[in-house]
């Protein structure tokens, strides 16, 4: 099976984390407050946007992004807010 667009970047998040995460933090770790995610996305100078939709903030234009559910980690929502 070839890889897909989720598992790349799921790939890619991992990666930023672990690049830029204290050794302590490194690891994925599950939320049990209200905690969001916002992600990155670029490709040379490229930058990933997308509109806001359905809040105080609808029709400005925002970075990939959002709250992690509960029980999920870091990884899963960034990915889930990226693809």
């Amino acid at each position: 099976m070839e890889p897909t667009v989720g598992d790349a970047a799921k790939a890619w998040a991992e990666h930023a984390l672990l690049a830029t995460a204290p050794p302590e933090q490194a690891q994925p770790v599950k939320s049990t407050l209200p905690v969001g995610v916002s992600v990155l996305v670029t490709n040379g100078e490229l930058v990933l946007l997308g509109e806001r939709i359905n809040n105080s903030a609808s029709g400005l234009l925002s970075t990939p992004g959002g709250r992690i559910e509960q029980n999920e980690d870091i990884f899963a929502c960034a990915v889930r807010e990226t693809c």
